[in-house]
């Protein structure tokens, strides 16, 4: 059993110092996965932050349903995720006068797409998938932006590789479509 399995275990039993033992195991994962979601909007807070700000989210409670390492960094992306996507939208409201409407001299003129307008356009897309099939969504976000192995995937959902390969075949589809 892994030291992360362990925790994990001694959250569920009661252990309150079980979650700061935690921490420490996963710290380094998370700060990796809090940069490959940076990559994708850089204009954010750094990666660090990003991890703080995901470890407050995930209390104790949260981490009494985490059965091991791999659905818990797939938990902390979809929460950095969230994150991301809430700081998007605010600085998107602030730039666009909080609510009001921006209005250009041609309106064939497109507007220039930022790094913002792009995650929300992502979050959409996948909140789309999700409600046409929560399991292709959750495949996504655990191995794109959580950093979950196929394997990893196909070892918590009790399917075979090929299956999970599948998966992220028809989703990347259906996105790509949702994206054009």
């Amino acid at each position: 059993m892994s030291a992360i399995t362990e925790c994990l275990d001694a959250i569920r039993a009661g252990d309150l110092e079980a979650e700061a033992r935690l921490y420490k195991q996963v710290y380094a994962d998370l700060l990796k996965l809090a940069e490959r979601h940076l990559r994708a909007q850089p204009a954010v807070a750094g990666s660090v932050s990003l991890v703080h700000e995901t470890y407050l989210k995930l209390n104790a409670d949260a981490l009494r349903g985490i059965e091991d390492r791999a659905h818990l960094l797939a938990v902390a992306s979809r929460a950095m995720r969230q994150i991301l996507v809430d700081q998007a939208r605010r600085r998107l409201a602030v730039k666009r006068g909080g609510g009001d409407q921006q209005v250009t001299l041609d309106d064939n003129m497109p507007l220039p797409e930022t790094s913002a307008e792009r995650w929300l356009a992502v979050h959409t897309a996948l909140e789309r998938l999700s409600a046409v099939d929560t399991r292709l969504a959750e495949t996504v976000e655990w191995h794109y932006f959580g950093g979950v192995s196929v394997e990893e995937i196909a070892h918590l959902r009790g399917m075979s590789d090929r299956t999970v390969k599948r998966d992220l075949r028809r989703a990347r589809a259906f996105l790509i479509s949702e994206l054009e």
